[in-house]
């Protein structure tokens, strides 16, 4: 039988903080691209964009884009142009490509979760 929960005391997570006040703080910043939200810390890469337009191939793993502040396009592999507003979200699979073209103000938050070889488990969960 495998345990519902074990502590990991391995893994040091920092102090919980407010994602607006982190927004407001590097907002001269995220107008002209975008910040690693936690520096390379942990295994999930986590992308605040600002105003711009970026073009990713992502092999990591899969992405997750959540659409914090203003308005932002999604344009997946050139098959179509989705127009995103706050609170929208977006799942693109290990291996497309994708551009994000976001609009002036606009903050958009992108997790990719990287790619285990040695486990399924992500992939059973959102297949």
């Amino acid at each position: 039988m495998v345990a519902p929960y074990e502590p990991n005391e391995k893994v040091c997570v920092g102090e919980p903080f407010s994602l607006e006040q982190w927004l407001d703080r590097n907002s001269q910043k995220l107008n002209n691209g975008k910040l690693d939200l936690f520096q390379g810390e942990f295994k999930a890469e986590v992308i605040v964009y600002g105003t711009g337009e970026d073009e990713v191939v992502n092999e990591e793993g899969d992405t997750f884009i959540w659409a914090i502040h203003g308005t932002f396009f999604l344009d997946v592999a050139g098959e179509a142009t989705r127009i995103l507003e706050v609170n929208d979200t977006g799942y693109i699979r290990r291996g497309r490509r994708y551009k994000i073209m976001r609009e002036d103000g606009a903050r958009v938050l992108q997790i990719t979760f990287p790619h285990n070889q040695d486990s399924n488990d992500w992939q059973r969960t959102f297949d």
